[in-house]
């Protein structure tokens, strides 16, 4: 049964006289266009019935404004509950990166020597870099996730995937080794004491306090982070009294020893040389270059855990992580150098490689006795047992956003009634890292090189995702207050660069980590893309089932048709002879569509029919995957973008249906852009592709609380949501996967809105707006609002001569010089009941304050 010929008004054509365009500040060209008018003739689709998902409808929404008003107030709220502050979040990832010294000072001086503490401070100003990087990625994109969120919005969500796989065997490796490690240290009190018993009951402790909840975890991580950070304080207080009591002879000796000498790999050592030699671990002659580069390789180690605080940025309150990544930054700068000197001044050479994993407890015992030595090797067990929250915090967010984004089972993401968190995550960590220290009987050395290949691999792809977001998403990128958050592009190449560096040298001295490596990263990579691929991998085993089970001798060839029943027959209902399509709301635009008819079975027939028992599982799980909507919310019809959204849903989604939605203020005609819909439904069959209007009466248009209006509607987590890169002027940015106000210009227009009757009017020029919202419930700006009178971080200007009026008599609010936050707004308030009236001396209504938040 063939379709009619349609003919549908879907796109424009540019004119003659070169293209009719014009060239705008930005170089783009604006391309002047015609109507086109495209004639669709009578076709025929060869698509398998169980893969048809229903020809698309065009349906529209009325969202209750009051309800709206509810979900906004809603989610403002929720956006300062339960967040992590500056110490609490520094903490978390703070113990990880401080109790790297307790092994990084030993086994930097085995490779490096004298330079040691020179190694260090090059690895601290290479993190400098790194926190100006990390900085700009998240500020632009403030979601859960690490390499894999700045790579899911600059790649493909396959090149993302690696990157993915990379931070679960990095985390698994941290907890794994830092677990054990912090055991190894309590045997040296408790000689007696089982490493890998020891461990496992170490994992299991900090899976139920994970399982207890964020903050309470946050709590514990406080307290380890502040007895550590006093422990290394007065251990470098009295090795310094050492040092002057000693008058520096151990350190006068040590300088005088030669570099130590290094084995690199035979290969690798050909190409620097340039000679021909048998592949193997060669002795390299200590030198000055061999010293500086290979222990600045070895110190990188030392900033493990720095890229943690990006994996839980969502649970931090606004303007908390750029201060957790200078916090941290201080901490590596400060006491790594500082430790590897002192070490240096209070060991001498011999005994400090010997001592190398536990270093501190050598130093301790030199400069206070039995005594401190206890206490050091209590708190290294303490610290590095906090490194195991650490990993816990990251592996959680992590997985969280890897199953909300479908890598991973939605299965991890059910939370418990007791304190709503995600035990399957906590507690699936928990079981991979047990066996992994039984299998290993606590012997985590190659462990431990698998873990150093998977931090820097993060941190380099991190470094990516940076350049990428510059080259590809520019207007993304939000400038600080003071552009102190930007990363230029010499900072972010010259911090790749020594990740690579240090890579490669870590590799090249220990060429056996990276088989290792490369054995743990496919097992884990594995996991994630027969997750990614899964709709792939049944395909296969349905085409080898098919084979081996033959399709019965009745089926009958399917075609596609333009009767309107596709949909039914993929829900194995019975076709609707009509050719209507039932929708949601009220139908606009609708043209009938088109579905896939048997054409001498009964039009009632399961589209499963014609496979055998074994296919028709396996097409009804494939069915269930794709079941899952995607949303895109998009302004305009616009062919371009529509057909860029399209195709990254066909090779980065596990979905057969596609909404369009667009959202406007007020119900318009909106029969062009179903139309341009309905054309890019016939062109891609195996996706169902819908338009919904939602309108919101009145009501500010497209934001946060629109979102999660269409998101309960739709029974859709907006992670499977996405608009189109925000222009440079949009009012709202993305941050917790919703959209709040923007902070990328100064100068914003606002809207008062009356909560009563939904009217709305623009700001005057002279509110300027920088980044929150400045909430009062007055009707009258006559007053100045409480909140800002109580603010302490703010600074007042009386009697300003209004830009307006021209009189004296109005109050410039902004922020005190010196304060670092973008949590205010400068505005303007003139107190003069002259200002902007009308000719009866009656205020205008740009004066009300009409709502208790600007929109």
């Amino acid at each position: 049964m063939a379709a009619e010929s349609v003919s549908i008004l879907y796109g424009s054509l540019p004119l003659d006289d070169n293209f009719g365009g014009s060239t705008n500040d930005e170089g783009s060209m604006n391309v002047h266009v015609d109507p086109l008018t495209i004639h669709l003739a009578d076709d025929v689709m060869h698509v398998k019935a169980w893969e048809f998902p229903g020809w698309g409808s065009a349906t529209s929404e009325s969202a209750d404004p009051a309800e709206l008003k509810d979900l906004d107030a809603t989610l403002v709220a929720a956006t300062h509950a339960h967040r992590l502050g500056e110490w609490p979040a520094t903490a978390i990832c703070g113990n990880d990166i401080l109790s790297s010294c307790l092994y990084t000072a030993g086994i930097v001086a085995v490779r490096a020597g004298k330079l040691a503490p020179v190694a260090m401070a090059v690895v601290a100003a290479i993190l400098y870099l790194y926190r100006y990087i990390y900085g700009e990625v998240v500020n632009a994109i403030p979601l859960n996730g690490g390499s894999y969120n700045a790579l899911l919005n600059t790649t493909t969500k396959r090149i993302a995937s690696v990157a993915a796989a990379l931070g679960i065997l990095s985390y698994v490796a941290t907890g794994v080794v830092s677990g054990t490690s912090a055991c190894t240290y309590l045997q040296s009190l408790v000689p007696s004491l089982p490493i890998v018993h020891a461990s496992v009951g170490l994992l299991f402790f900090f899976a139920l306090l994970s399982i207890i909840g964020i903050r309470e975890s946050a709590g514990v991580a406080l307290v380890i982070f502040v007895v550590h950070t006093t422990t290394l304080i007065v251990l470098c207080g009295m090795s310094v009294v050492f040092l002057i009591q000693d008058k520096a002879a151990i350190l006068r000796a040590n300088f005088h020893a030669d570099y130590p000498d290094v084995s690199v790999a035979g290969a690798a050592y050909a190409v620097l040389v340039l000679v021909s030699t048998h592949v193997g671990q060669i002795r390299v002659h200590g030198s000055l270059s061999t010293a500086l580069f290979f222990g600045t390789c070895t110190a990188m180690l030392g900033i493990s855990g720095f890229e943690t605080s990006a994996q839980f940025v969502e649970d931090q309150a606004p303007g908390v992580f750029p201060k957790t990544l200078r916090n941290m930054w201080w901490g590596v700068a400060i006491f790594n150098p500082s430790i590897s000197f002192l070490s240096l001044a209070v060991l001498p050479l011999p005994i400090l490689t010997t001592h190398k994993d536990t270093v501190l407890s050598a130093m301790a015992k030199a400069v206070g006795g039995r005594g401190l030595e206890t206490w050091v090797a209590v708190d290294a067990f303490v610290v590095l047992s906090g490194a195991v929250l650490t990993a816990y915090v990251g592996i959680t967010g992590l997985v969280r956003r890897l199953a909300l984004d479908r890598i991973l089972p939605s299965g991890l993401l059910a939370t418990n009634r007791w304190r709503g968190t995600n035990h399957w995550i906590v507690l699936a960590y928990f079981g991979i890292s047990a066996s992994l220290v039984v299998a290993l009987r606590g012997q985590v050395d190659t462990l431990s090189g698998v873990y150093t290949f998977a931090f820097l691999a993060l941190m380099i792809l991190f470094g990516v995702g940076c350049m990428l977001l510059k080259f590809k998403r520019s207007d993304l990128l939000k400038q600080h207050a003071e552009g102190r958050e930007n990363a230029p592009w010499g900072v972010v190449v010259v911090g790749v660069g020594c990740m690579v560096l240090a890579l490669g040298g870590n590799l090249v001295s220990d060429p056996a980590v990276l088989s290792i490596a490369c054995v743990y990263f496919s097992i884990v990579m594995g996991i994630v893309m027969v997750m990614f691929e899964r709709v792939f991998v049944l395909r296969l085993l349905l085409a080898l089932v098919t084979a081996m089970w033959p399709k019965s001798k009745g089926e009958k060839k399917r075609t596609a048709a333009g009767d309107g029943n596709g949909a039914e027959l993929l829900n194995g209902h019975r076709n609707n002879s009509s050719g209507d399509q039932s929708t949601t709301g009220d139908d606009i635009g609708n043209d009938g569509g088109g579905g896939y008819v048997d054409e001498s079975s009964s039009a009632g027939a399961s589209p499963f029919h014609a496979l055998s028992s074994p296919g028709m599982s396996i097409a009804r799980a494939i069915h269930a995957i794709n079941g899952p909507p995607i949303l895109f919310f998009c302004k305009r019809p616009h062919l371009p973008t529509l057909n860029k959204a399209i195709l990254y849903v066909r090779q980065n989604e596990q979905t057969a249906q596609l909404y369009i939605v667009h959202v406007t203020e007020k119900r318009e005609d909106m029969d062009a852009f179903a139309s341009v819909v309905s054309l890019f439904d016939r062109i891609y069959p195996k996706l169902k592709i819908d338009f919904v209007q939602v309108v919101t009466h009145g009501y500010v248009g497209f934001g946060p609380a629109v979102v999660e209006w269409v998101s309960r509607k739709y029974h859709t987590p907006k992670n499977l949501m996405f608009i189109k890169q925000p222009s440079h002027d949009c009012a709202h940015t993305i941050a917790n996967n919703m959209l709040y106000p923007s902070q990328d210009r100064e100068m914003k227009q606002l809207t008062f809105t009356c909560r009563n009757c939904s009217h709305n009017e623009r700001v005057p020029e002279h509110c300027i707006y920088v980044n929150k919202l400045v909430k009062d419930a007055r009707n009258q700006m006559d007053v100045l609002p409480e909140d800002i009178i109580d603010d302490p971080t703010l600074q007042r200007d009386f009697d300003v001569v209004c830009p307006m009026c021209g009189q004296q008599g109005a109050a410039f609010i902004r922020s005190h010089d010196g304060v670092k936050q973008s949590t205010l707004a400068l505005i303007w308030i003139c107190l003069n009941r002259d200002c902007q009236t009308d000719d009866n001396g009656n205020r205008l209504p740009t004066h009300r304050w009409m709502d208790d938040a600007f929109r």
